[in-house]
């Protein structure tokens, strides 16, 4: 089994390298039936999944709703969106996808609302 050669990341240009590193952990070898047939151990690379931000991005889109309008509500809209993504591509914990789905769409519907809110005060006021 040959081991990767390191050098390239010397320089600066390296961060997702290493972002890509910091999440795949060797583990102990373990034996698939092909390997231990053949008598060679496979090192199989297990993922370490982040750790969802759903109580976060509820809280976020409650506030959104309750007093701080756009501060809360758009970054509850964006990590939201961003943590699906990644959810759905597996690289991070499923647990928390229905608070993450709910804050989501609080922090969506009070931009909107506070948006046609705003339009409506200065509509009131032109006309």
């Amino acid at each position: 089994m040959a081991w990767p050669s390191f050098e390239s990341l010397k320089n600066d240009t390296h961060e997702a390298a290493c972002i890509h590193l910091a999440d795949v952990t060797t583990t102990a070898p373990t034996l698939s039936k092909a390997s231990s047939e053949s008598g060679q151990s496979k090192f199989t690379p297990e993922l370490t999944l982040m750790n969802h931000r759903g109580k976060q991005i509820l809280i976020l889109g409650i506030l959104g709703w309750v007093c701080c309008s756009y501060f809360t509500a758009i970054p509850a809209w964006i990590m939201g969106k961003e943590d699906l993504k990644i959810m759905e591509k597996g690289r991070m914990n499923q647990e928390g996808k229905d608070m993450t789905k709910t804050g989501m769409i609080l922090g969506m519907v009070s931009s909107i609302v506070s948006t046609i809110a705003i339009v409506f005060l200065v509509l009131k006021e032109i006309l």
